[in-house]
């Protein structure tokens, strides 16, 4: 499988790479957002400000989605979402 820029680190993470990542995997900003580890009310909206790029995307959020990008959603964490894998990602 061929990987487009969004797994290359090739410096900062951007709200466009992060907005694919979860396109990805069809997540809803909210359970993207708790993927990722935010919690409250508000998980959705500040999910939203990150991928337009209101907000700076902090480097672990953007190392974090990049290695679910890489590997899959671990099913550990199923009790976040529904268990879903990325086409062609390497986690079982």
């Amino acid at each position: 499988m061929t990987r487009g820029p969004v797994y290359k680190l090739d410096g900062a993470f951007t709200g466009a790479k992060l907005k694919y990542i979860r396109s990805r995997y069809g997540l809803s900003a909210a359970q993207w957002g708790r993927l990722l580890g935010y919690s409250g009310r508000n998980v959705a909206v500040h999910i939203r400000r990150l991928e337009r790029g209101a907000r700076p995307i902090p480097p672990a959020v953007g190392r974090l989605a990049l290695m679910f990008a890489l590997n899959g959603i671990p099913k550990g964490m199923a009790g976040l979402i529904p268990n879903r894998r990325a086409p062609g990602s390497l986690a079982k």
